[in-house]
C-alpha cells in the first residue's frame, strides 16, 4: 500500500510511503511563482502536484487538517484554502481517498509539541535512510508530511 502524507500550504511538503518495503519519498510542495501587479506571488503548481500523485499512485492520502490562525490575514487564508483545495481536487480526480488528521492527533502520537525542529528530528529517527531529507530548517514541511504518512500507515495497519 502506498500512503501519501501532506503538510498543506506553500511551505508544506509531500511524502509517499510504501508500507510493504517501508520506502519513503519526500518532496517540497511544488510551487509556481507568478507576478501580479508588479509583486511576485507563489501558488501551488497543480500540474506538478498531480504528476507526483500520478507517479506514486497512492492508495490513501492523509492531509493535515488545519484552520485559520489568529493574526493571519484574509489573503493568506484564501491562498491556504486554495492550496488545500488543489490537494483535494487532485486526489479526488485520481480517486485517492482523503483522510484528515489534526496536528494535535498526529503530533501527540509521536510525542511532539509545536516546534518544527522536533518534527525534523523525529522524522529522521523514524526514517534514518531519509535523514538528509530533513536536515535543514526549510525541510520541516517534508518532515511533517513524512510523519503524517507514517501516522496514516499506523492508522491503517497498526504498529510496525
Amino acid at each position: 500500500m502506498i500512503i501519501a502524507g501532506v503538510d498543506p500550504g506553500l511551505s508544506g511538503g509531500l511524502a509517499f510511503l510504501n508500507s510493504r518495503n517501508y520506502r519513503l519519498s519526500t518532496f517540497d510542495m511544488p510551487l509556481l511563482e507568478m507576478t501580479k501587479s508588479g509583486k511576485k506571488k507563489r501558488t501551488i503548481d497543480c500540474a506538478f502536484l498531480g504528476s507526483y500523485f500520478s507517479e506514486f499512485k497512492p492508495d490513501r492520502c492523509f492531509v493535515e487538517q488545519v484552520g485559520a490562525m489568529p493574526g493571519q490575514g484574509v489573503t493568506s487564508m484564501f491562498n491556504f484554502g486554495r492550496a488545500v483545495g488543489s490537494i483535494d481536487g487532485i486526489a479526488g480526480a485520481l480517486l485517492v481517498p482523503i483522510y484528515y488528521v489534526t496536528p494535535r492527533q498526529w503530533k501527540k502520537h509521536f510525542g511532539l509539541v509545536a516546534a518544527k525542529d522536533a518534527s525534523r528530528a523525529r522524522a529522521a529517527q523514524i526514517f534514518p535512510a531519509n535523514s538528509a531529507d530533513f536536515k535543514l530548517k526549510k525541510n520541516d514541511g517534508k518532515a511533517e508530511a513524512a510523519l503524517i504518512a507514517e501516522w496514516g500507515r499506523r492508522y491503517e495497519q497498526g504498529p510496525r
